[in-house]
């Protein structure tokens, strides 16, 4: 049956119909409200809950980023440090105390007294002391403070010094509608009042009285408190009575708004149906540019929306499948290349070493040395599809500074005949793929691997600037060596590999992509000793941006 005849035989049917089910509907609708009122008032509370709970994970991340810091592994140097947390937080005070329970700082809103006599004293004995020297960001149950009425929370985080945890940060909290409870306030007015309460005592109380109330509890997770959402349904009682009233009225005009209504449904349906079916048929030859405006209702326009959606990921789909296909034609076209190279290599010099009668030294260094290279193409190779199978979407903060830092350390080590120097700009922080500390390393190895001079150099320089408004972390690395090749560059810059044009491996794919799954770039110039000049450009993390940069040890075992 076409649809302009169903159309017309719904609207036949409804119009016999709808008459005899508006009372029902009505009666059903008094009741439905009732519970709907019920559900919405549980709604609310489950809300307000989950808030409560978003805003004392927030207080608690931000005394876990505090412990993180290495000025909180300064026990007797830390008093600074903590006095700057309390003026920027809503912590009223806070202790640092060291792997044996020592309490060795005491700040914030006490007497000089009772800091004092805190100081030193050891409470290792305490929950959230010892949840926090066994790793564990603690959340304490709510206290009243000391000759006061306010409820007082009390959290911890462990202070770790790389992987071992020397001590413990714990801060105090007043439970109020100006530090943990924004929420309730925003919750609550005339017609609804909110009561926070833990299993001893209660945090909130309620101001208000209703003669005809509903209320409805839920937990917050992270703490156990209870919410418990009180609601006014006097004005709903009232709409009931007059929903009654409205019954009859509405039974005499609904013929009519139907005859009227369905005349005009009928003809903007079918409008509307005709333009969307033309849009899938567009879509289905290819178009992926199509795109539908359904204006008649808002149903229709969130049709629209939704098919106007549907189209842009399928086109970001196709978009996705292509840049994986090119980046696994890198893989396959590199691999193949090198692959192909070192074991015609090896196998020449084995064959070569048998039929000689020398001892072989020579071609078995020479086996070694390109074993040794398909080895370190692997690695890379692994590392490479670690970035490949992330997302735009995985970033993370990385401390650039410290990373790179801790580069120059190994690559002196590793290199103590090569000159390696570093200018570093401390509040460099990226926002960037977790691979970014592994394109640096990649980038800095490289340049010492290819340098063949006597007195090898590699300079890192590391600061933020702005680029296109954005501001940005650039890393750039160059080099007294051979340079980069022009067909190399070519390579970086197509985007994709040719039988007649490849790169003569994945490192400089490494740092390319990781760069492009940063939502950043990679630049190449000359340096004045003919050397080469690689900059690599990530995002900068944002004040708001936390989370702490995993060793690029740790990226890669994931």
């Amino acid at each position: 049956m076409k649809l302009r005849a169903r159309l017309l035989l719904v609207l036949v049917l409804a119009a016999a119909l709808l008459g005899g089910s508006v009372y029902g509907g009505v009666e059903l609708y008094k009741g439905q409200l009732v519970e709907q009122e019920r559900a919405d008032v549980e709604d609310v509370a489950s809300l307000t809950a989950h808030q409560i709970d978003g805003v004392v994970a927030e207080k608690a991340d931000t005394l876990g980023y505090m412990a993180s810091k290495p000025e909180a592994r300064e026990f007797d140097e830390a008093g600074s440090f903590l006095r700057a947390f309390l003026e920027t937080s809503r912590f009223f005070a806070v202790q640092l105390v060291d792997a044996n329970g020592t309490v060795r700082q005491f700040h914030g809103d006490v007497t000089e007294t009772q800091r004092r006599a805190v100081i030193g004293s050891n409470v290792a004995d305490e929950a959230h002391i010892r949840a926090a020297l066994d790793g564990e960001l603690y959340i304490a149950q709510p206290q009243r403070a000391d000759g006061s009425e306010r409820a007082v929370v009390v959290m911890s985080a462990p202070v770790y010094n790389r992987s071992t945890v020397v001590g413990a940060l714990s801060a105090g909290i007043y439970a109020d509608t100006s530090t943990l409870f924004g929420p309730v306030e925003a919750t609550g007015d005339e017609s609804q009042a909110v009561v926070v309460s833990s299993d001893e005592m209660v945090l909130h109380e309620r101001t208000q009285t209703f003669d005809e109330e509903l209320s409805a509890s839920a937990t917050v997770p992270s703490t156990g408190w209870q919410v418990t959402v009180v609601r006014d349904v006097t004005a709903t009682n009232q709409l009931v009575n007059d929903l009654q009233t409205f019954q009859g009225i509405s039974i005499a005009l609904v013929l009519f708004l139907v005859a009227a209504f369905g005349r005009w449904e009928y003809q903007t349906t079918l409008n509307q149906t005709e333009a969307l079916l033309d849009g899938f048929e567009r879509v289905r030859d290819g178009d992926f540019e199509s795109r539908v405006s359904l204006t008649a209702s808002d149903e229709w326009r969130e049709i629209s929306e939704g098919f106007n959606e549907l189209v842009e990921a399928i086109a970001s789909h196709e978009a996705e499948l292509e840049e994986r296909r090119q980046r696994l034609e890198v893989l396959n076209r590199v691999l193949r290349h090198n692959v192909r190279n070192s074991t015609s290599v090896i196998l020449g010099y084995a064959e070569l070493s048998r039929d000689s009668s020398a001892d072989g030294t020579q071609q078995l260094s020479t086996i070694e040395t390109h074993a040794k290279r398909l080895l370190r193409l692997s690695e890379t190779a692994r590392r490479l599809q670690g970035v490949i199978d992330s997302d735009e979407s995985m970033t993370e903060r990385i401390d650039v500074a410290a990373a790179v830092e801790e580069l120059v350390d190994e690559l002196r080590t590793a290199h103590p005949d090569a000159t390696v120097t570093a200018s570093v700009e401390r509040t460099a922080d990226a926002l960037a793929n977790p691979q970014l500390e592994l394109a640096i390393d990649e980038l800095c190895r490289n340049a010492l691997q290819h340098n063949r001079n006597a007195d090898r150099r590699v300079d890192i320089d590391v600061r933020t600037t702005t680029a296109d408004g954005e501001e940005v972390v650039e890393v750039t690395v160059s080099d007294n060596g051979p340079g980069i090749p022009t067909d190399q560059r070519a390579v970086l810059e197509s985007g994709r590999e040719t039988p007649l044009e490849h790169g003569e491996g994945l490192g400089l794919w490494l740092v390319y992509w990781t760069a492009k799954r940063s939502g950043g770039d990679l630049h190449f110039a000359e340096d004045d000793d003919d050397g080469a000049v690689v900059t690599l450009v990530v995002p900068r993390a944002g004040p708001d941006d936390t989370g702490e940069s995993p060793r690029a040890e740790e990226s890669v075992a994931k």
